[in-house]
């Protein structure tokens, strides 16, 4: 059991991710559906991180006391597995705090809107804070209760339409759930070090215009 339970986890996430790179220019060419472009790079990048979850803690719950564990041999599969399994998460894990305290650094720099961005009736509907920057954006952060960031060069170089519009944006984001979904994108792409930074890149390009639609 653990033997096949070990080859599984050595051999089962390199063949998905083989796989995934088979429909990988399949979900490139869907250029003109970003609705359901974005879910499936999300569900091909992840795959085969989900399935090295899913072998490492049905193996980890499943042979906790099998008679393998008598011998030598088996106990030392088992403590691979675990480790494994345990490292992979903590090395998500670690990633996960670091992004999110960059987030929150982010927002610890920014002020409360001045009247030219507060006046919009788009930061009626989601808070909006500024940046100083001598770079123009506008972005969402945080995950939970996410407010919009608006950078002093951004406000300096748009009008007020153009504000709203890159704000609603923003808000379009907001609504569909797409800093969380990214989150969990990254933390499971991070749990097998397999090089899925193209269908991340897919995801997030075919998330931006979604959301320029669902605005």
């Amino acid at each position: 059991e653990l033997l096949t339970a070990a080859c599984a986890l050595v051999l089962v996430p390199p063949l998905a991710w083989l796989s995934v790179r088979a429909i990988t220019p399949t979900i490139q060419a869907m250029g003109d559906d970003h609705e359901w472009q974005a879910p499936l790079a999300a569900l091909a990048a992840t795959l085969p991180a989900l399935l090295f979850v899913v072998i490492g803690i049905v193996t980890v719950r499943d042979a906790w006391g099998s008679p393998c564990l008598n011998y030598v041999t088996g106990r030392v599969m088992y403590a691979g597995i675990a480790v494994l399994t345990i490292f992979g998460f903590l090395r998500a894990t670690i990633q996960l705090y670091r992004r999110c305290a960059e987030v929150r650094r982010l927002i610890t720099l920014t002020r409360p809107a001045s009247p030219p961005l507060a006046n919009l009736k788009a930061t009626q509907e989601r808070a909006a804070r500024e940046l100083d920057s001598d770079k123009a954006f506008i972005l969402l952060a945080g995950l939970i209760n996410p407010v919009i960031v608006v950078s002093s060069e951004a406000l300096r170089r748009l009008n007020g339409d153009e504000l709203e519009a890159a704000i609603h944006h923003e808000i379009a984001h907001a609504r569909r759930g797409d800093q969380i979904i990214s989150a969990i994108v990254s933390f499971v792409a991070d749990i097998v070090p397999l090089p899925a930074g193209g269908l991340v890149a897919v995801y997030r390009r075919a998330r931006e215009f979604a959301a320029d639609a669902h605005a």
